[in-house]
Formats: structure tokens, C-alpha cells, sequence
């Protein structure tokens, strides 16, 4: 198993996914073997409900304005024939 400790940036990119772009937050990392990385999120939410608000308040401390949720992602769905 893979394990990489992420931190969010300021910083916002777009990539296309079937075609469409799609607005992706940059994180920064390293892996448990010392590879740095970069991780690109879409969304970010707590599993739980009543974690929700902690979760927020941790992510605003990062320097985040807004996180974007699940529910952000609304109908969403990948092509039939992407891989």
C-alpha cells in the first residue's frame, strides 16, 4: 500500500476530463518513501456528515477560501467508452 501525506495550495489548474475542463485544486506531498508529489482534487468532503464543520474550519486554518464538496460535483458521470 501506497501512503502519501498531502497539504493544499492556493493554487487552482484546469484539466480536461472527456473532453471538458474541470477546475482542479493543487496539493503538495510526499510519499511515506520521500517522493514529493503533486495532487490534483476535485473535491474535498468529510466522509461524516457531523465532521463537517471541524473539517471546514481545519481546511479554511490551511488558507482556503472554499472547498469544493461532493455535492458540487452534482450529476457527474465519466463516458461509457472512457477507461
Amino acid at each position: 500500500m501506497m501512503k502519501i501525506t498531502i497539504e493544499p495550495t492556493p493554487e487552482l489548474t484546469e484539466i480536461k476530463v472527456n473532453g471538458h475542463p474541470v477546475p482542479m485544486r493543487i496539493w503538495t506531498g510526499r510519499t511515506e518513501g520521500g517522493i514529493d508529489v503533486e495532487v490534483y482534487v476535485y473535491a474535498t468532503t468529510p466522509m461524516h456528515e457531523r465532521d463537517a464543520e471541524r473539517f471546514m474550519d481545519e481546511y479554511r486554518s490551511a488558507g482556503m477560501v472554499r472547498a469544493t464538496s461532493l455535492a458540487d460535483i452534482g450529476d457527474y458521470k465519466k463516458d461509457e467508452g472512457a477507461t
